[in-house]
């Protein structure tokens, strides 16, 4: 029993240590809190918003010389597609003259009494369509 009481009181006397070294650490820490003077801060808060509106005035300038690089680069795409655009206008595309080459062709073997079979083989182009020429050209004539 007497070992339960010198370890109570011990342990006691460890509590009472500890109370008294966090009572004096909080008085320090009370004595040591910086006083804050307004007109300081209000001087630190002002240099801290010229320095953002400063940042915020480059930030603003690089933004608009981008723009203005990137409407440049547009300008000179829009003016070479008016360009090209009007060179396809003055220049206009030349019709496909293959299609009248072999028409002709056709019709001139049928006249001359080839069958389908043998125009599509003589101009190298499919059955189906010597026969699609021969029958245009005898509905027309």
């Amino acid at each position: 029993m007497t070992v339960w009481l010198v370890l109570s009181f011990l342990l006691h006397l460890i509590t009472l240590f500890a109370l008294i070294v966090l009572y004096q650490r909080s008085s320090s820490a009370d004595r040591s809190q910086p006083t804050y003077d307004p007109q300081a801060l209000t001087e630190q808060l002002d240099a801290f918003v010229k320095q953002i509106e400063q940042e915020n005035e480059a930030y603003y300038q690089n933004m608009l010389a981008h723009l203005k690089d990137l409407e440049t680069e547009w300008e000179i795409k829009v003016n070479q597609l008016n360009q090209a655009s009007s060179r396809e206008a003055a220049d206009p595309p030349q019709p496909d003259t293959y299609g009248e080459k072999v028409f002709d062709r056709a019709i001139h073997l049928h006249q001359q009494g080839y069958t389908p079979e043998q125009i599509a083989r003589q101009l190298n182009i499919g059955i189906g369509e010597a026969q699609l020429l021969v029958r245009l050209f005898e509905k027309h004539c």
